[in-house]
């Protein structure tokens, strides 16, 4: 019954790439006007955006640029402050110029005086060597490993100035900015190789800002890809995605693979470590045939509760097993409990990003445009 239900579905997307462009960024030209003027949830972190936070996150990278919103909006000093993974918001009601809302300079808080004292962070002559764009208000470049993404999401409005030459940190080239820090990890898909850490969140820790979810009110718009015009699929709502848990299996995998062969389909394998040791012939069968493997973990145990080297070590043991390449995104397991309120957003943020890893879930595995087969 379940191969049959295969094949009807292979039949839809035969052709269609394996791995789920909602997670990766897009530039789907969607008009958010009417979108934008009301209230979204997200249920990735159980907070709210609205107003002219809204307006100004969506049409400045959002998601991609800034992350989820990890607070509500609250009163600091005088102005109406909101906290992003990546970013903090700040809103001057009394500004009556175009420049209301100021993104926190979290790249020089993050270059804390006792880095600034490194080589990086001495101005450079890097316009006599055209190793990128010069700022003389800075006395430093814009290396041209980050250049096109910094100028494609924002250039100076949303990162600042750079602050430092590019430099590497524990084996990752990176580069300071006024607002930001970029880091380049070649390995990661092409649309993620260039990431930013989660300096919006830590600032939310240090400042004690509360970041507990809030429940859903059932009237205001769910955040999902493509929504706000970016971060999404793009406009085709007949593709469906296929991606196939908890293998490999020698019993059905190889009975999977010659369905999608016969269809002419790709699909997405996220495998666990145990299974992919124990049968390399089905995980090279797999790759041969052109499609994806990404990770599930290594023996299908809950992550909910994980500490961060319990989850390290099922991460990192499905790769060693798996002995082939895996692309940098995985599918907590059990799916189903990966939710900011059964685990706790901080821990969700703080090993999504410094696991170095994709993570799938909380939400985006129900958005309608990946919807589940089986």
């Amino acid at each position: 019954m379940i191969l049959r239900l295969l094949v009807a579905a292979v039949d839809t997307v035969a052709g269609a790439t394996g791995m789920p462009t909602e997670y990766f960024a897009s530039e789907s030209e969607r008009d958010s006007n009417q979108v934008a003027s009301q209230a979204i949830y997200f249920t990735q972190t159980g907070q709210y955006l609205t107003g002219e936070m809204l307006t100004f996150w969506s049409e400045n990278g959002g998601v991609n640029v800034f992350g989820f919103p990890v607070s509500g909006e609250a009163e600091q000093d005088g102005l109406t402050v909101q906290y992003f993974e990546r970013a903090v918001l700040d809103l001057n009601a009394d500004n009556l110029s175009a420049g209301r809302i100021q993104l926190r300079l979290l790249g020089v808080d993050a270059a804390a005086p006792r880095y600034r004292q490194g080589s990086a962070f001495k101005p450079d002559q890097s316009q006599y060597a055209g190793l990128g764009t010069y700022f003389p208000e800075t006395g430093h470049s814009v290396s041209a490993t980050f250049e096109d993404y910094w100028n494609r999401n924002g250039g100076v409005s949303v990162f600042g100035f750079p602050i430092s030459s590019e430099c590497v940190s524990n084996g990752v080239p990176l580069q300071y900015f006024e607002r930001a820090i970029l880091e380049y990890h070649p390995d990661n898909p092409s649309e993620w190789r260039i990431l930013q850490p989660l300096l919006g969140y830590d600032a939310a820790l240090n400042d004690g800002v509360d970041t507990s979810a809030r429940p859903p009110d059932g009237q205001s718009l769910v955040y999902e890809p493509g929504l706000l015009g970016m971060g999404g699929p793009g406009d085709d709502d007949s593709t469906v995605y296929l991606t196939f848990d908890d293998g490999p299996n020698p019993q059905w995998t190889p009975q999977i693979l010659d369905i999608l062969r016969d269809h002419q389909a790709q699909a997405t394998f996220f495998v666990l470590g145990e299974l992919a040791g124990s049968h390399p012939d089905l995980i090279a069968g797999i790759v041969n045939e052109g499609h994806v493997i990404a990770n599930h973990g290594y023996d299908h145990r809950s992550m909910v509760g994980m500490n961060l080297h319990e989850f390290n070590n099922q991460i990192h043991m499905t790769e060693n097993a798996a002995g082939v390449d895996i692309t940098a995104c995985m599918r907590p397991s059990p799916t189903g409990q990966w939710t900011a309120t059964q685990w706790g957003v901080p821990m969700r943020l703080a090993m999504m990003w410094r696991s170095g890893i994709l993570i799938l879930g909380t939400g985006n595995d129900q958005a309608p445009r990946s919807s589940p087969i089986g």
